[in-house]
């Protein structure tokens, strides 16, 4: 265990019961068409493991209740 890391238990297609490491940030700025947001605590997961076999994605967002309008 690392201090200041939390694990995440996730299940995806092929995994069934996989954990990835993550950390709380102070906040995150995310800008994109039509306005920027931010996100206060955030907590983010980080993979080595491509997120779509073109490498298109970098990230993944959840939608949080809180009406930011992330999608």
């Amino acid at each position: 265990m690392v201090k200041g890391v939390v694990y995440v238990p996730y299940q995806s297609v092929g995994t069934q019961n996989g954990v990835l490491p993550a950390v709380f940030l102070d906040r995150m700025e995310i800008e994109q068409e039509g306005g920027s947001y931010t996100v206060e605590k955030p907590l983010v997961a980080i993979t080595k493991q491509p997120l779509s076999p073109s490498g298109e994605y970098q990230i993944l967002i959840q939608k949080t209740d809180e009406g930011t309008g992330i999608s």
